[in-house]
């Protein structure tokens, strides 16, 4: 199902091309990896913004822009709480490409 997107064109968009929505432990390590290895500049939440400013304070639908300012200068982005924020990581960036990475529920209790 195709979420509907009411972005418009931002002058300092960030140019977010891959957005990584699996949480911790379901492959998010060899996801960024990879994604270095293509050539698509990572940002790994955790180190770009050990607080997300807006993701996790609270704020509920962050605008477009409070992304912009924390990605600017990547072009991917995986981990959470960008994984939590997809919908609004859709309405941001909708030409942007995700991968759902996913674990076993089995798996998680040898983490």
């Amino acid at each position: 199902m195709a979420l509907n997107s009411t972005s418009k064109a931002r002058v300092n968009a960030a140019d977010i091309q891959v957005i990584g929505l699996g949480l911790s432990h379901t492959g998010t390590f060899s996801l960024s990896h990879a994604l270095e290895s293509l050539g698509f500049g990572l940002a790994n939440i955790h180190s770009v913004c050990p607080k997300p400013i807006g993701w996790s304070c609270g704020k509920l639908e962050p605008p477009p822009e409070i992304f912009d300012m924390v990605l600017r200068g990547y072009k991917s982005v995986v981990d959470s709480p960008a994984a939590i924020t997809a919908k609004d990581l859709y309405a941001a960036y909708p030409n942007a490409k995700f991968v759902l990475t996913t674990r076993s529920p089995v798996a998680w209790g040898t983490v």
